[in-house]
């Protein structure tokens, strides 16, 4: 009797010890395969169920349609959270692919990068203005330069590709920062040092907030000389990307002597439409209002 208990409750610790480590089919069915990381392919079994139908989706959701714990959902979610290949929607509390994904997706050889949409427009506006022209982005506290084309005038400015510029000062910066939210921004602000590069820097948050305003209306933005003496610049952003901490921007920059400033607003429209032309064709924006946007216009 004693002999047949003692089975009886080692039978029972071995079902109860299987039962913890194994709930779900899909992480049975993963176990199975010794040369496979478990791990890894749940994280990508959640990456592969968001589509065009379903590009938000909550733990609860993904632990039912892939049946897997609702604690394994949400500790790989927080990981690829955490390195930007989901991205959190704090409105509808559910996740959607980040731009990671998307960069990595953007190298199938099928596909375009953003810098090979961008060329051919950027090559226009130089040929267009004579001016040279820029493709940024935002990372950390400062603009990033991604590609550049340059023009073909005796007077010529450059700046080198990787050159990090500030975020105040620069047309590029304040494109991006213009299309942050109330609480991005205010977040920008506090940790950005907004030193004085020229007389002609806007020092305060309350001037550079008015600025930025208007940059929202016009969708373009400018400096004049803020950053560098007898330089100046013009930028907007390119629509549609996934994710606003981490905005490509399109930019022409040129000596002052180069341009008067009478000429900027035509500038800042043409830099406009080239950079919503990308986000066009690149993202799937829709065209300013509702049309297609040729550069002739």
């Amino acid at each position: 009797m004693f002999r047949k208990n003692m089975k009886s409750i080692e039978f029972s610790e071995h079902f109860i010890k299987m039962k913890t480590q194994i709930l779900y089919p899909a992480e049975l069915e993963d176990a199975s395969k010794g040369d496979v990381s478990l791990t890894l392919s749940r994280a990508l079994n959640i990456l592969a169920s968001f589509d065009s139908e379903n590009p938000e989706k909550g733990i609860s959701e993904l632990s039912r349609e892939l049946w897997m714990s609702k604690t394994s959902v949400q500790r790989i979610v927080n990981t690829l959270e955490k390195h930007k290949f989901l991205d959190h929607n704090p409105i509808t509390r559910k996740y959607r692919v980040g731009v990671q994904a998307y960069r990595v997706g953007s190298r199938y050889p099928n596909g375009k990068h953003l810098k090979e949409v961008a060329l051919p427009l950027m090559q226009e506006l130089v040929q267009r203005t004579g001016l040279t022209c820029y493709l940024s982005e935002l990372q950390d506290d400062h603009m990033l330069i991604l590609s550049s084309f340059e023009s073909i005038g005796r007077i010529r400015y450059s700046i080198p590709i990787g050159e990090k510029l500030p975020l105040h000062c620069t047309a590029t910066g304040k494109a991006a920062l213009s299309i942050q939210s109330i609480g991005s921004l205010t977040a920008w602000l506090s940790k950005l040092t907004l030193e004085a590069k020229t007389p002609f820097t806007k020092t305060k948050q309350d001037d550079l907030k008015k600025q930025l305003l208007d940059v929202q209306k016009r969708g373009y933005s400018i400096n004049w000389e803020e950053n560098t003496v007898g330089v100046a610049s013009v930028a907007a952003c390119i629509p549609g990307g996934p994710n606003k901490e981490e905005v490509q921007v399109i930019s022409l920059g040129f000596a002052t002597s180069q341009v008067p400033q009478s000429d900027i607003e035509s500038l800042g429209e043409l830099v406009k439409k080239s950079a919503h032309l990308i986000g066009q064709t690149y993202w799937g924006v829709t065209p300013l209002n509702g049309q297609p946007t040729p550069l002739d216009e």
